[in-house]
């Protein structure tokens, strides 16, 4: 994981990093509403090759 940030009281950015087993690496950007407790919607933007 690169960078998890709080963008509200509901809505966290999580930005990390993979590697698949070709060995290509890759980064995306997940937007995670949490309310009550609970994970109520991820978006996940793909990202590009690093």
């Amino acid at each position: 994981m690169l960078h998890v940030t709080p963008a509200d009281q509901e809505l966290v950015l999580v930005h990390y990093e993979y590697e698949l087993t070709t060995g290509d690496r890759h980064r995306n950007v997940e937007a995670i509403t949490v309310r009550d407790g609970l994970i109520r919607e991820v978006q996940v933007f793909f990202g590009g090759k690093v």
